[in-house]
C-alpha cells in the first residue's frame, strides 16, 4: 500500500510538472504573438526578454515559498493594470514567470529518473503551438491568460512544502560554462526573429499570423528526439562527447549560414522562404548537441548546477538583447540567422580550444 501510495504521488507530481511546462512554452511564445499583435515587432521581442528575465529564477536568484506569494500578487496588479495599459503586461510576465520557474524547478527535482525531461520538452512544445491562442481578438486576451494561468501555479503553492530564502546566488563560471553562454546566444538571437518572420509570411492572399507558432513548435521536435539517438551506447562509443559537439556544432554553423544566404535570395527574387524555412526545422540536429557540455562538465568532475544553469539563462538573456539591438540597427529580422551562425561557430572553436587543451 505504501509503495502504491508512493507511485500515486509521483505521477501526480509529474503531471503537475508536465503541466506547468505546457504553461512555461505556452507563456514564452504567447507573450511574442501577443507583443506582435499589440505592439509589433519590437513589442514582440520585448515581450521575449520578459520572459526571459525572469527565468532568472531559481538559476541565479532563489526566492522562498512567502516570495512566491508576494510576487503573485504583484503580477496580479500589473494584470490588472494591464487592462488599462496593455504595457503593463510585460511587467506581470516578468514577475509572474518567476514564480513559475519556482515552482517547475521543485517538481523538477522531484521527478529526476523518471523521463522529466522528455515530459518537459513534449509539453513545452505543446505550449509552443497553443501560443497562437494569443493572437485571437478577444479584448485583453494575454491578461485574461495570465489570471487563467495564476490558477494551476497557486495550487503548486498551496501543496508545497519546501521553503527557503530569498537570495541571489553568484555564479561563477568556467570555461564549459563560457561555451554554454556562447551555444545559447546563438540560438535566443534568432528563434523568435524567424517566429516573427514567420508571422509575416503572406500565404495565398493571407497573412500566416499567430499560426505561425505551429512551425516554431515543429523545429522543436529534433531537439526532443535526436539526442536519444546521440545518447546511444553505440554514437558514444563511436563519437564520445567532444565530438558529439564538435561534429553536431560544425553541422549547425553551416546550415545556418546556408539557410541565411538561401533566405536572402527567396525573399529578393519574391518566393516564399519555403527552402531557409525548411532547412530551419533541421537546426535542431546540430544544435541538440548542447547536452554534451553538461555532460562532458560532469566527466571533469567541474559541474555546478547553479553555475550551469545561470549560464543557460544568461546567454538567453544576452541573445534576445542582441536580437533587439540588431533589429533596431538594420531593421532586418534575417541578419539574426547569419549573427546566429557566427555565434554557433564561436561555441565550436572554443570547444576545439578546450578539447585540444584537456589532451595535452
Amino acid at each position: 500500500m505504501p509503495a502504491l501510495m508512493e507511485e500515486n504521488t509521483m505521477v501526480n507530481v509529474i503531471s503537475c510538472y508536465s503541466f506547468l511546462s505546457f504553461i512555461s512554452g505556452l507563456y514564452e511564445i504567447g507573450i511574442v504573438v501577443w507583443g506582435m499583435r499589440t505592439f509589433g515587432i519590437s513589442g514582440a521581442l520585448i515581450g521575449a526578454l520578459c520572459y526571459q528575465l525572469g527565468n532568472l529564477v531559481p538559476n541565479p536568484i532563489k526566492i522562498s515559498k512567502r516570495m512566491c506569494w508576494i510576487l503573485l500578487s504583484i503580477s496580479s496588479t500589473f494584470g490588472v493594470a494591464g487592462f488599462f495599459q496593455p504595457v503593463f503586461l510585460y511587467s506581470a510576465v516578468i514577475v509572474f514567470t518567476m514564480v513559475l520557474q519556482n515552482e517547475r524547478s521543485i517538481l523538477k527535482n522531484k521527478t529526476k529518473n523518471t523521463g522529466s525531461k522528455v515530459c518537459k520538452r513534449l509539453f513545452r512544445i505543446i505550449g509552443f503551438a497553443c501560443g497562437c491562442v494569443y493572437g485571437i481578438g478577444i479584448f485583453c486576451i494575454g491578461q485574461i491568460l495570465l489570471f487563467i494561468s495564476m490558477i494551476p501555479i497557486m495550487i503548486c503553492l498551496i501543496r508545497t512544502e519546501e521553503d527557503g530564502k530569498t537570495v541571489i546566488c553568484s555564479p561563477h563560471f568556467n570555461k564549459l560554462d563560457v561555451i554554454l553562454i556562447l551555444h545559447e546566444i546563438h540560438y535566443f538571437v534568432y528563434c523568435y526573429c524567424i517566429l516573427l518572420i514567420v508571422y509575416s509570411l503572406n500565404v495565398c492572399g493571407k497573412t500566416v499570423g499567430s499560426y505561425a507558432t505551429i512551425a516554431f513548435a515543429l523545429s522543436w521536435i529534433p531537439y526532443a528526439l535526436v539526442p536519444n539517438i546521440y545518447k546511444s551506447p553505440t554514437m558514444l562509443k563511436k563519437l564520445g562527447y567532444k565530438k558529439t559537439f564538435l561534429i553536431g556544432h560544425s553541422m549547425l554553423t553551416v546550415i545556418l549560414v546556408v539557410m541565411f544566404f538561401i533566405f536572402r535570395a527567396e525573399i529578393s527574387s519574391g518566393n516564399l522562404p519555403l527552402i531557409s524555412l525548411t532547412i530551419w526545422l533541421l537546426t535542431g540536429i546540430g544544435g541538440t548537441t548542447e547536452f554534451c557540455i553538461e555532460e562532458i562538465d560532469k566527466l571533469k568532475g567541474t559541474y555546478v548546477k547553479n553555475n550551469h544553469n545561470s549560464a543557460e539563462n544568461i546567454g538567453h538573456i544576452l541573445g534576445v538583447i542582441l536580437s533587439i539591438v540588431l533589429y533596431l540597427i538594420t531593421k532586418d529580422l534575417s541578419i539574426s540567422v547569419l549573427v546566429a551562425g557566427v555565434f554557433a561557430l564561436a561555441a565550436l572553436i572554443f570547444m576545439g580550444i578546450f578539447v585540444k587543451e584537456e589532451s595535452k
